[in-house]
């Protein structure tokens, strides 16, 4: 199973629990086939698998 989170949050706040509460938008879904994933990363955003990154490369505040 794949599972994509899609949110907003203000990429200014480096306080790790502001960051949180600024995220807006929230939407969550999940896939049985990654090219289910990718067909509705590609129709709402367009995004390809290269626009994904590990998490520690995203401008997610750490505690």
């Amino acid at each position: 199973m794949y599972k994509i989170e899609s949110y907003y949050a203000d990429p200014n706040l480096e306080k790790r629990d502001l960051f949180i509460d600024s995220i807006n938008s929230y939407e969550r879904y999940y896939f049985q086939k990654i090219d289910e994933l990718l067909a509705l990363v590609d129709y709402r955003w367009g995004l390809v698998l290269t626009d994904f990154v590990p998490i520690y490369e995203t401008h997610i505040p750490q505690y």
